[in-house]
């Protein structure tokens, strides 16, 4: 019963690490579009 108790607490670390990992890749692919937007618009 412990090791079933310990099991999901580990999942659902490890789910908010990837939750983690999904947010900064998107963070990153925000930032990304915004300064190629940016630099879209200056050049027009």
């Amino acid at each position: 019963m412990t090791y079933k108790r310990c099991h999901t607490v580990t999942t659902k670390l490890t789910n908010l690490c990837y939750l983690k990992i999904h947010e900064l890749k998107a963070l990153d692919c925000q930032l990304k579009a915004t300064s190629a937007f940016l630099r879209f618009s200056v050049e027009i």
